[in-house]
């Protein structure tokens, strides 16, 4: 289960993580952890970037933090 750092910290900005499964079909990544927020409660989601390897990067919208 992915730890939510957002419970804890909410002005979060970046994080290091370990990915822990990615879904090419579904386009979904899973990390141990996230300070990303999923759309709830009538707050919009977080949207982000993932840098990969000091470089690659992929520009998300969070639709579920599980």
């Amino acid at each position: 289960m992915t730890k939510l750092l957002y419970l804890q910290d909410m002005t979060l900005l970046k994080s290091s993580a370990r990915v822990l499964a990615v879904d090419s079909v579904t386009r979904t990544v899973i990390l141990d952890h996230t300070p990303f927020y999923p759309q709830g409660g009538g707050q919009p989601s977080d949207k982000g970037t993932i840098i990969i390897g000091g470089g690659d990067c992929a520009v998300f919208e969070v639709t579920s933090v599980k």
